[in-house]
């Protein structure tokens, strides 16, 4: 929810969970002490119409909360990569420059397992690759593909150019242990 929208959702759900909260004080005063519970619970098994409501308006309660949590757009930190182009701003998630940057090393061979990590510094991205290989392979022109591939990739895709691409090798017998993904 944005803007507005936001704004709408709580005053349609303020006044009939306000109404909720003044039914349940309501429904629980009349006397004070443990012997509250013990009257309430009394009503709810003689068919009491305070418990009857004291009970839907606290079900209201929860279902107005949950409903505001879900709904209500939290702020993703970090979560998304802004570029700005010549027709305005665009927005990019990591989790699409994550897939993006797979994609474009998926076939090399010597990869076991990769993880990213994307940084967001003054004037673009960083973006660092621990890549779990076989040490078979030639490592330098390995990572020299990859940060080719990668940096190709962002450039055709989003536009941003990576400002830098670290690679670090990890051998194949430390992604058995922490997995890479």
């Amino acid at each position: 929810m944005e803007g507005l929208s936001r704004l709408l959702a709580f005053l349609v759900a303020l006044p009939p969970a306000a109404l909720a909260i003044m039914i349940v004080v309501a429904a629980f005063s009349g006397g004070g002490g443990a012997g509250v519970v013990e009257r309430y619970l009394t009503a709810w098994r003689q068919g009491g119409v305070r418990a009857a409501w004291a009970v839907g308006a606290i079900f209201y309660l929860l279902l107005v909360g949950w409903f505001l949590f879900r709904a209500w757009s939290r702020p993703m930190k970090g979560m998304t990569l802004l570029a700005r182009t010549p027709h305005g701003k665009v927005q990019i998630s990591r989790l699409a420059v994550e897939g993006l940057i797979r994609g474009a090393v998926a076939g090399f061979v010597g990869i076991r397992g990769l993880r990213v990590r994307i940084r967001t510094v003054s004037d673009g991205i960083a973006i660092g690759l621990h890549v779990a290989s076989d040490l078979k392979v030639g490592l330098p022109a390995l990572g020299e593909k990859i940060q080719q591939a990668t940096r190709h990739v962002l450039e055709s895709a989003t536009g941003m150019e990576p400002k830098e691409i670290q690679i670090t090798f990890e051998p194949v017998e430390v992604e058995r242990k922490s997995p890479l993904r």
